[in-house]
C-alpha cells in the first residue's frame, strides 16, 4: 500500500494596507472613537495626508500615510526636545530651492521675445528673490536670535527699591523722601517771619475833594 503524502499548507500572503488610508493603533482599554477624536486632534495626521498627496505630484508614486505621520511625529518630538536642525534644514532647502526658481525665471525672462513674457516672468523671478531673502533672514534669527535691550522706567510714588544688579542685597534699604527747601534758610535755620503785627484798620471813609483840588475845566 501506498501512503498518502501529507500536504503541506501555504503561507499565507501579506496583508498589505494601502498606502492612501491613515492607521492607528488603539492604546489599553482606549475605543476606536476615542482613538479617532485623538489622532485628529493631534493635528499632525491631516498634515501628514496633505504632505503626501502633494508629495505624489513630485515622486510620482504615493508614500505611506501612516509612515509619514510618524516620521513627522519623530521631526516635532525632537524639536520639542530644544534641537532646531529639522527647521535649520527644511529653511536651508526651500532657500536653495527659491533661488533655482529665481534662475529659472530669469532665464525664461531673457529667452522671452514678447513684452508681457518678459514682464511676467520678471516678476516671478523677483518674488522668488525676495522669499528666499526672507528664508535666509529667517534662518539667520533662529541661528543668532537678535539681543533686545530694553529701558527700565520706574514711575511710583514713595520711597522704592530698584535691584539691577545680580546678587541680591542682603538687607533692603528703606528710603525717605527729602524734606521740603523752601522754608530752610541758607545756613540750614527756619525762616521765621518775626513777631505779628498789631492789626489796623484800613477801612477809611472816602471824603469829596477840595475845589482846590479839582481839575480845571476845559475851554470849548
Amino acid at each position: 500500500m501506498s501512503k498518502k503524502t501529507p500536504k503541506t499548507r501555504r503561507p499565507a500572503p501579506p496583508v498589505t494596507k494601502p498606502r492612501n488610508q491613515l492607521h492607528n493603533v488603539l492604546k489599553p482599554g482606549q475605543s476606536e472613537d476615542a482613538a479617532g477624536a485623538e489622532f485628529i486632534m493631534q493635528g499632525t495626521a491631516a498634515n501628514a495626508v496633505t504632505t503626501c498627496r502633494w508629495s505624489h505630484l513630485v515622486f510620482g508614486q504615493p508614500v505611506d500615510v501612516t509612515e509619514c505621520d510618524l516620521a513627522m511625529l519623530r521631526v516635532i518630538n525632537e524639536i520639542k526636545e530644544g534641537s532646531l536642525a529639522p527647521a535649520e534644514a527644511i529653511l536651508t532647502a526651500q532657500a536653495l530651492t527659491l533661488n533655482a526658481m529665481f534662475t529659472n525665471f530669469a532665464e525664461r525672462a531673457r529667452q522671452a521675445k514678447l513684452v508681457e513674457t518678459f514682464e511676467q516672468s520678471m516678476r516671478l523671478a523677483l518674488k522668488a528673490q525676495s522669499q528666499c531673502r526672507a528664508t535666509l533672514e529667517t534662518l539667520a534669527a533662529i541661528k543668532n536670535p537678535p539681543v533686545v535691550f530694553a529701558r527700565q522706567a520706574n514711575i511710583s510714588q514713595g520711597p522704592q527699591q530698584v535691584n539691577n544688579g545680580t546678587e541680591a542685597p542682603s538687607r533692603a534699604k528703606q528710603f525717605a523722601p527729602a524734606p521740603s527747601k523752601l522754608l530752610d534758610g541758607d545756613h540750614g535755620e527756619r525762616l521765621d517771619e518775626g513777631t505779628q503785627g498789631e492789626t489796623v484798620d484800613c477801612d477809611h471813609r472816602l471824603e469829596p475833594m477840595e475845589a482846590v483840588h479839582r481839575a480845571p475845566k476845559r475851554r470849548r
